[in-house]
């Protein structure tokens, strides 16, 4: 995505628990992915850090090439 720099933000750190709808959900800038374990909303956040980790690591390799 053009401009868009994955280092000025931070990765969703954590997975809560929605007492009134009974799920367990992770918040990722604006978007809120809900599950019904808390397994599977442990994955979520795995992948949404794994993917922000790459973009970061991707976006620190242009900049040293740009050198």
């Amino acid at each position: 995505m053009p401009g868009f720099d994955p280092r000025l933000i931070s990765p969703p750190t954590r997975v809560e628990f929605d007492e009134e709808n009974g799920t367990w959900f992770v918040e990722d800038d604006g978007c809120c992915y809900s599950f019904h374990t808390r397994e599977e909303a442990e994955r979520m956040l795995l992948d949404i850090q794994r993917i922000h980790w790459e973009q970061v690591a991707e976006a620190n390799a242009k900049d040293l090439n740009d050198l």
